[in-house]
């Protein structure tokens, strides 16, 4: 069965020093799956994107609920896989390198339903600096927000480095 995409919210950062993009009420109950493509053009160093999601009362999510696994690959053959259990944040989301981008497709399961776990996967390619080496890089994660309470938007933070161009665009998914 095909599904169809109904585009919600889109969030741009066109200016430097920004350190966090939050996307705010965009899950409700239409949908039990939501799909976010995120763009970043431009970081301020290089640095990992991260995770979080907003609760029904607009409260950023920093507590230890998320678990996550991922794959990380490069184009040199470099391969590793991890995991961690009992975050304040899903870790490796994307990642950024100055002017250089990336892009990072999520698909985020039943966030608004407080009586079911929010789950995602999501995928991001970027290009990546190993050891004066460009090489490109991908990531493969999965992640579980272990409380059920109703989500209903979520924030992408670099830790250590601003965001300067990125776009994040939120779709219901319809079947």
């Amino acid at each position: 069965m095909a599904a169809n995409l109904d585009f919600i919210k889109q969030v741009e950062i066109t200016s430097a020093n920004t350190t966090n993009i939050d996307v705010t009420n965009c899950f409700d109950d239409r949908y039990n799956m939501y799909k976010i493509f995120f763009n970043i053009q431009e970081v301020g160093a290089e640095v990992a994107m991260e995770f979080r999601l907003i609760d029904s009362g607009g409260n950023v999510i920093s507590d230890a609920e998320y678990d996550h696994a991922y794959r990380f690959m490069t184009s040199t053959n470099s391969n590793s896989d991890g995991s961690n259990e009992g975050a304040d944040k899903w870790q490796f989301f994307m990642y950024g390198e100055e002017a250089v981008g990336g892009f990072a497709v999520m698909d985020i399961y039943n966030p608004y339903d407080s009586n079911l776990y929010t789950f995602a996967h999501w995928d991001m390619t970027s290009h990546y600096l190993a050891s004066s080496t460009a090489t490109q890089m991908a990531r493969h994660g999965i992640g579980v927000h272990k409380v059920k309470e109703s989500i209903t938007g979520f924030r992408i933070f670099g830790g250590s480095a601003n965001i300067d161009k990125a776009l994040a665009s939120v779709y219901g998914v319809r079947e």
